[in-house]
């Protein structure tokens, strides 16, 4: 099939074949970095809403801390701690709610609002009251009355407390569980997304070298074939002139009255043997430009290789990206254990909850580090991003190369025409040569047998001439 190509189809076929390369690359390339990102922000949205469920269950303590230490002091600058910490309560259940996207965890959220909703009317409608009243002074008999219903809402408050904090757990379990789950996955499509790269890559440095190669020998072949028939047809073209100019000189020797046409043949060989010279050094021309071209043909598969290492780039980058979402994963963990201690120590609520508030630092400095981990994500998928650049500039440098070696292929085209167009004029001299024989005939039956072999030599140099032009 090759074969019946012109050389431009050719050249053609090959550089749709490396764009074909090269645009698969890019898709599956752009096609892996987007399903990337969207599990990673799936784990990221899972981990955000657990860490706001513990922060719930954390300012829902609080809460209840301030609620005891209200009783216990009866100081009303107490209030608005209370107030401090059911605001951002409520700021968590407004991210918790938000990524409540299963009926159970709906069912968690909705329970949790209820039953801190209450807690929030106990201590606001039942045991400030009391306590301001007990505050502005009442009789014995009132005050052991006032601290039996404190105590009753206390415990009230106490169950509210607790059926809040175990959904909000429940919630928060389910949601890093749902991490989990969207961590895998991620894995497994990391590592499904890496294998079709390096299939991809694979094959597109195979199909290059392949493409490469064909092109070199259906392009060099031909040209030989050319350059070897021109050097044959300048030798004989060469001897058959010696035969002529042998000739010529014996019909000179013969009769002085062939003087002139003798001359005139002379003139023509001379001009037959330099365009033999020109052929011979433009087959040379043509020997180097084709060359060169193999050199263009290297040049691309060069850059097919840097297209490879642009790949493999993409491929280290998607594995960083899966260690860091593991990072975050162990921070959330981590982060876990820290509420359970925060549990503990409020629980405990000794001395107004000291140890708490280290727990509470810990707690935010893993936030942080979480925080840190995103962003590192993100710089990541931009480097993958300016790998797929590089990939786009190394297919601008492999069209250059095939552009050029279109170009030496023209020039290759236009000396064969220069050899054709010499070849018309070697013939233009032989048809003199011819004539100049016919004279010496008509003068002498003397040379007659000279004449039949310059006659013979010019009708060899014709056909060889003719041999060129086709």
């Amino acid at each position: 099939m090759l074969k019946n190509m012109s050389l431009g189809a050719k050249l053609l076929g090959g550089f749709l074949l490396i764009i074909l390369l090269v645009v698969t690359s890019g898709v599956i390339s752009y096609w892996g970095t987007s399903t990337l990102k969207t599990k990673e922000d799936t784990v990221d949205e899972r981990l955000r809403a657990a860490l706001a469920a513990d922060a719930a269950s954390f300012w829902a303590i609080a809460q209840y801390r301030e609620q005891a230490d209200f009783i216990i002091n009866r100081e009303l600058s107490i209030l608005e701690k209370f107030d401090n910490a059911a605001a951002e309560m409520e700021k968590s259940l407004e991210i918790i709610r938000k990524n409540a996207d299963t009926p159970e965890e709906r069912e968690w959220v909705e329970t949790a609002d209820k039953h801190d909703e209450a807690f929030d009317e106990i201590f606001k409608q039942k045991i400030v009251p009391l306590v301001k009243k007990s505050i502005a002074g009442v009789s014995p008999e009132e005050q052991a009355e006032i601290e039996e219903q404190l105590r009753e809402f206390d415990g009230e408050s106490d169950e509210r407390l607790e059926i809040v904090v175990e959904s909000l757990h429940k919630y928060e379990k389910s949601l890093k569980e749902e991490a989990a789950e969207a961590s895998e996955e991620f894995d497994a499509t990391a590592g499904a997304i890496r294998m079709i790269v390096i299939v991809v890559s694979v094959v597109s440095i195979i199909a290059g070298l392949l493409i490469a190669i064909l092109l070199t020998r259906s392009i060099t072949a031909p040209i030989n074939r050319v350059i070897a028939g021109l050097n044959e047809g300048g030798e004989q073209i060469t001897v058959a002139s010696d035969q002529v100019s042998s000739a010529s000189q014996q019909l000179a020797e013969g009769t002085s009255e062939q003087a002139s046409a003798l001359e005139e043949s002379s003139s023509a060989l001379e001009e037959m043997a330099t365009m033999v010279k020109q052929n011979a050094g433009n087959a040379k021309q043509a020997d180097s430009l084709m060359a060169q071209a193999k050199m263009v043909v290297e040049e691309a598969s060069s850059s097919l290789a840097e297209l490879t290492g642009a790949v493999e780039e993409i491929t280290r980058n998607s594995e960083e990206t899966g260690k860091i979402i593991k990072s975050i994963d162990e921070i959330a963990f981590q982060t876990n254990l820290l509420a359970l201690n925060a549990a503990v120590e409020a629980a405990r609520a000794g001395e107004a909850g000291k140890g708490f508030a280290v727990v509470a630092e810990e707690v935010r400095n893993l936030a942080q580090r979480a925080g840190e981990a995103a962003r590192s994500t993100s710089g990541l998928i931009e480097n993958t991003i300016r790998s797929v650049q590089t990939g786009a500039g190394v297919a601008v440098k492999t069209t250059d190369a095939f552009n050029r070696n279109a170009e030496m292929a023209s020039k290759v085209a236009q000396l064969i025409a220069e050899i054709a167009a010499a070849s018309s004029e070697q013939s233009q001299g032989i048809d003199q040569v011819n004539l100049a024989v016919n004279q010496m005939d008509q003068v002498t039956q003397k040379n007659a047998s000279n004449a039949e072999e310059t006659a013979s030599a010019a009708e060899e140099m014709n056909s060889q001439a003719e041999a060129l032009k086709g």
